[in-house]
């Protein structure tokens, strides 16, 4: 069915409105339609739903029905949306709600709820994400592995609440990255001496330690250190703060061992500006209290600070809605690369060098709020409980609303491969080389001239263009043999 896109704004003049915009071909589709929100008591009584305390039985469940309601609104969702979210539907897709209507952000989108189908962002095949509308970024990302990831973690604070040690998520990350058949380099910044000494015990060559650090004690900032590693993926566990304007506080290691808040404050537009000028990272996680949650400042100022980072540019940020304990954060972290990874690896398995696939990020988390849900609630399955717990909707994606492409570039002997070497398979039997089929001989003149394409595309990246010769030069040969 492709994607669907929602879009629920607000005009300068008048009510909020929803439109339809994919699929299109309802003939209401792009008549917005009035939102049944004029009376701010409408906004406020699904917010005192989902914070009351304690909630009400199947409190999740009426707030998800109420979200649903409020977008059937429009005839075109109503006749054409509604049906396809439906368990029997074999061709799902992604959904995504662009949200131009600050009120509205603040509502609890990822408890959206389909009677046919439960909760949406519950199932793999109907991942929900909030996206946005950014102009001028790259339309793909290029992949030369290894696939790099930083983990931030400093989490520091003046006492038991605030100084939390990244012992755990650390254990949690780790778990999800020693498994993967990817081919993986990881850097990890620290505020702990004692965390920093039991990761390099460990040995392991393709992790590297670094300490948190400020300019001021005579060593790069954070913003440098981002840019030198240049990752793919960027992980945070530090402290988010939403008032009065969005940021993040990380603890250095002079802060952790002082037992003072982070000292290292970060907004949305420094990480884009000083550690990500050339557009390299493709995913932010912020497993950080309240980065999905907007300021008190006013004005744009206040965006929550996932959401400002993909108005940065950042292709994919993932948030907290609000303060989430720490051993569901650690489990959250657990699940999410856990999927996130599996996805990558089929995604990457199924391209040839030079393809390009299309990631849906939404579809790393369903897995994460479905175990949330049977942990806090183990005598019960994920469908009912999800119904009396908020926790599984606090984690919220925020994306670009263009298609994100990853280019696998080169996977050529003079390249980091792209997965783990095995060293349990048996080493390849060599034997005559068979004479090339027209097919083969067809498929190998095609990527050739894609690489000729490529190689016009990229031709400052050096690296690249020196990768891509070379494939064309094996191919010439084989051509020739």
């Amino acid at each position: 069915m492709g994607r669907i896109v929602v879009s629920v704004q607000k005009p300068l003049n008048g009510p909020s409105q929803v439109t339809l915009l994919e699929p299109s071909d309802h003939k209401d589709a792009d008549t917005p339609a009035v939102l049944p929100t004029g009376d701010p008591k409408t906004i406020q009584a699904i917010l005192d739903k989902i914070n009351a305390i304690p909630l009400s039985p199947d409190a999740i469940r009426a707030v998800g029905m109420d979200l649903i309601n409020l977008l059937l609104t429009h005839p075109a969702i109503k006749d054409v949306v509604l049906p396809l979210l439906d368990q029997k539907n074999q061709n799902p897709g992604p959904v995504y709600l662009l949200l131009r209507d600050p009120d509205l952000e603040q509502l609890p989108w990822e408890a959206l709820y389909a009677p046919n189908l439960g909760f949406i962002s519950c199932d793999q095949r109907f991942p929900v994400a909030r996206a946005q509308k950014v102009a001028d970024r790259k339309p793909e990302a290029v992949f030369v592995p290894p696939l790099k990831i930083m983990a931030i973690m400093g989490a520091s604070g003046t006492d038991a609440l605030t100084r939390l040690s990244a012992a755990d998520e650390w254990a949690s990350l780790y778990a999800s990255l020693k498994t993967t058949k990817l081919n993986v380099r990881l850097k990890v910044l620290v505020c702990e001496e004692d965390l920093k000494t039991a990761i390099d015990a460990q040995k392991q060559d393709w992790i590297e330690t670094a300490f948190l650090a400020t300019e001021d004690e005579q060593q790069r900032d954070v913003f440098q250190v981002i840019r030198d590693f240049s990752p793919h993926v960027l992980h945070f566990f530090c402290h988010g703060v939403a008032t009065p304007f969005p940021r993040l506080e990380v603890g250095t290691q002079l802060d952790w061992e002082r037992q003072q808040p982070g000292s290292i404050q970060i907004e949305g537009m420094q990480l884009r500006q000083r550690a990500d000028p050339n557009e390299n990272v493709w995913l932010i996680t912020l497993n950080c209290c309240e980065s999905a949650l907007k300021g008190d400042a006013g004005g744009s100022r206040s965006l929550p600070m996932a959401s400002s980072l993909v108005t940065a540019g950042f292709p994919a940020v993932i948030g907290m809605r609000e303060r989430v304990e720490s051993d569901l954060a650690h489990l959250f972290c657990r699940e999410f690369y856990d999927t996130l990874l599996r996805d990558l690896t089929t995604r990457i398995e199924k391209a040839a060098a030079g393809a390009v696939k299309e990631i849906h990020w939404a579809c790393a988390l369903y897995a994460a709020r479905q175990r949330i849900c049977q942990t806090l609630i183990a005598t019960q399955p994920y469908t009912e409980s999800a119904g009396n717990l908020k926790e599984w909707t606090i984690p919220v994606l925020f994306t670009r609303l263009q298609s994100f492409g990853l280019r696998l570039v080169s996977t050529q002997e003079n390249a980091a491969p792209v997965f783990r070497p095995n060293p349990a398979a048996p080493p390849p039997v060599a034997g005559p080389k068979p004479r090339l089929t027209q097919k083969e001989i067809h498929d190998l003149a095609e990527e050739m001239e894609q690489l000729l394409a490529d190689k016009e595309k990229f031709i400052k990246l050096k690296p690249v263009v020196a990768r891509i010769d070379k494939r064309i030069k094996e191919i010439e040969a084989e051509l020739d043999a």
